[in-house]
């Protein structure tokens, strides 16, 4: 079992994914599951992506209110590792992990909760990457901000607590990427082997390239547009476009349409 996987599994978890534990007919089972009525089609992809490398991957799409719930079961050597999380604490194998763990991990983290957006002030003569990773819990995310400096000399702060909608009235608070040029190259660098989202992993190539270029943004400005039209394009669900993605997984995935 790679760790670098469930490391990453790990911070998808702490993220979107819910995980649940229940008595079924062959025992205890574990289940990661994502059912949102705000899926967009790239988080679908994103998703198949990394959990058919674990199991089989169940995709429910209800006509009803255009929703979609993902669920797969964990073998039980997975499910040992990833039932180790208790309070939001970040486990001892990457804590005590190598680079590429951690890297995971943040990854993980990254690809379900976090965002990057890079765009030029008009007076500046180089780009911003604005790199940032979102969670209800300060703790944590104090936590976060030692593991990455200790372990990849990535240097953060947290802001300050904001009310929003994505977490139902529940305050959060955002970590970011701190150091410039330097610092966004270094977390580019660390975390863009291991990501799996789509597009996010994508503006973090963009990023890459804005460091071989001199942090023009001319040099990225096309493709950057590209992705916000990829995200515009991504909420527009529908049977056929999430069949379309389903397909691509079609031996790993089982596809059921529910009501209407």
């Amino acid at each position: 079992m790679d760790d670098t996987i469930v490391a990453y599994l790990v911070g998808c978890i702490f993220g979107d994914l819910n995980l649940k534990k229940w008595r079924g007919g062959k025992g205890r089972v574990t289940c990661i599951e994502l059912n949102t009525r705000t899926t967009r089609l790239d988080t679908l992809e994103w998703l198949l992506s990394v959990l058919t490398k674990i199991n089989r991957v169940r995709v429910y799409y209800c006509r009803t209110d255009n929703s979609i719930r993902v669920q797969v079961y964990l073998p039980k050597e997975w499910a040992t590792r990833v039932n180790d999380i208790r309070k939001f604490e970040i486990p001892h194998f990457v804590v005590n992990g190598s680079k590429e763990v951690v890297s995971s991990f943040i990854a993980g983290l990254f690809d379900s909760d976090g965002t990057i957006q890079i765009y030029k002030k008009t007076d500046a003569p180089t780009s911003i990457v604005n790199i940032r990773i979102v969670s209800t819990r300060k703790e944590f995310l104090q936590n976060l901000r030692e593991l990455m400096l200790s372990k990849l000399n990535i240097e953060t702060n947290i802001e300050g607590e904001r009310t929003s909608t994505m977490f139902i009235g529940k305050p959060s608070y955002r970590l970011k990427v701190l150091g410039g040029h330097e610092g966004w190259l270094t977390f580019a660098s660390y975390v863009y082997p291991y990501s799996y989202h789509p597009i996010k992993k994508r503006r973090l190539g963009l990023a890459l390239k804005l460091a071989q270029n001199d942090w023009r943004f001319d040099t990225i400005r096309e493709e950057y547009e590209e992705t916000k039209r990829a995200i515009l394009s991504s909420r527009k669900l529908s049977i056929e476009k999430v069949g379309q993605i389903v397909k691509r997984y079609s031996d790993k995935v089982l596809f059921k349409i529910i009501g209407g």
